[in-house]
């Protein structure tokens, strides 16, 4: 498999954040699930759930930042397709193939896709761009990977900078005390993910972003009174 060559700075996020929201999903990998759907009030689910509506055939897809492989449950519907899942977590890659042997998994930054030239039909990121270090990076190396008429989709929280995004911001670090009193950790496990959103621009500046990466159309819709989006970019 090929695999660009990038200049992996940190420029997103610092090393010291991204390390620890790499360490903390790890630890809350087993109830990952349920608290995801609690701090969003259920809307990832039908976040994830609509999204799929963009993508109705492909036979080759990547869901990027795979995690604990929430969202990979739903990819097997994609029946006789290839799917590989990729993340920069060890612990995740072996946790989720024990769950998902049918599907593919790389060890690999979401900057540094080893997978060949204009050989993908669809990417998926499921609330997991905001982790990515170098979003330019990424978006340069998904329009490398997707084949003419790919398509990148990225469900994620949105940083509408207002105050419903500060009023969120504090409910995100509420929980992550609750989750880090019940798993009897000291430090906040959801302050990466408050940390993360704060770092992120609003969905509008990325649409620029991507066209610069070779992208001939995007659009996206907002949810969740501007906190969530979904965004669409077709090469």
């Amino acid at each position: 498999m090929a695999s660009g060559k990038q200049n992996l700075t940190f420029s997103d996020l610092s090393i010291d954040a991204w390390s620890k929201i790499i360490r903390d999903i790890d630890r809350l990998k087993l109830i990952y699930e349920v608290g995801n759907n609690l701090v969003s009030f259920g809307t990832i689910m039908i976040l994830r759930h609509l999204a799929l509506r963009y993508v109705l055939d492909a036979s080759r897809i990547i869901e990027v930042g795979s995690g604990p492989g929430t969202f990979l449950k739903k990819l097997l519907r994609f029946k006789n397709s290839l799917i590989i899942a990729i993340d920069a977590s060890p612990n995740l890659i072996y946790y989720s193939s024990r769950r998902y042997s049918e599907i593919n998994h790389i060890l690999a930054l979401a900057e540094n896709i080893p997978i060949e030239d204009n050989s993908i039909d669809a990417i998926f990121c499921s609330f997991s761009f905001r982790d990515f270090f170098n979003k330019e990076k990424f978006f340069s190396e998904a329009s490398r990977v997707l084949r003419p008429g790919g398509r990148l989709i990225i469900i994620d929280t949105n940083n509408s900078e207002t105050i419903t995004t500060k009023l969120f911001i504090l409910y995100v670090m509420a929980v992550g005390r609750i989750y880090s009193k019940l798993l009897l950790k000291r430090r906040n496990l959801l302050i990466g993910l408050a940390g993360s959103i704060k770092k992120m621009k609003p969905v509008e500046f990325y649409v620029g972003k991507l066209y610069n990466a070779g992208f001939r159309k995007v659009v996206f819709k907002k949810f969740l009174l501007g906190n969530a989006f979904i965004l669409i970019a077709v090469k």
